[in-house]
């Protein structure tokens, strides 16, 4: 028991003379159990380190350890009777186990038992269900995949369509001579320059159509 403070003490007599009366019955008690406890060290002390002739017969010992242990059990079943331990009220946490969130689109799906009919004939009724949920997940990276590969194609087809060129302009200018050379040259860089454009304008779309997708 807690002690008490002097603002906690009744106003009334005949209920601090209850208190006074309770706290004195639970002085004693524990002046018992202390007493007790002293007897029990000093009898173990005199059978360890006493002469011969003062130690004790070891069933005594066992008997006397019983006694002092049913002493001390009744006096904590007093206590608690007494002054019982403040219970406090522990509100449930709300956890949330395995639910997903009401938003999402659900596919109901009734799994039915293999056998509906009873052994006598009759048909069974339904008396309960369990229910459970778990998140599917689909099409998701199908299609940035798809994109990639598109926009890889197209980027791999105009690199080769501009290699070609290139060759085709440069065999073209080694063949007609110098000013045909430069013409070739010119030429070729501006097919570069229009291929690039169009790679990178395939990149920029499938960039965007991944995103969206996504």
């Amino acid at each position: 028991m807690d002690m008490l403070k002097p603002a906690d003490l009744p106003d009334d007599i005949a209920a601090l003379k209850a208190l006074l009366v309770a706290s004195e019955g639970r002085n004693l008690r524990k002046q018992d159990r202390i007493d007790q406890l002293e007897k029990l060290v000093a009898d173990f002390r005199r059978a360890l380190f006493g002469a011969r002739s003062e130690k004790t017969d070891p069933e005594q010992f066992e008997l006397a350890l019983e006694d002092i242990e049913t002493a001390m059990a009744v006096v904590h079943a007093e206590d608690a009777a007494l002054d019982p331990p403040a219970s406090r009220a522990t509100k449930p946490r709300n956890t949330n186990r395995g639910s997903l969130p009401k938003h999402l689109h659900r596919i109901e799906e009734v799994i039915e038992p293999e056998q509906t009919l009873c052994g006598c004939g009759a048909e069974r009724h339904v008396i309960g269900e369990d229910t459970s949920e778990r998140l599917d997940i689909s099409q998701v990276r199908e299609q940035p995949a798809d994109y990639g590969k598109a926009y890889s194609d197209f980027a791999q087809k105009q690199m080769d369509l501009l290699m070609r060129t290139v060759q085709a302009m440069s065999d073209l200018g080694q063949k007609t001579g110098t000013e045909t050379t430069e013409l070739a040259t010119k030429a070729g860089e501006d097919t570069r320059q229009k291929i690039a454009a169009n790679v990178q304008g395939a990149a920029d779309k499938a960039t965007s159509a991944a995103n969206k997708a996504a």
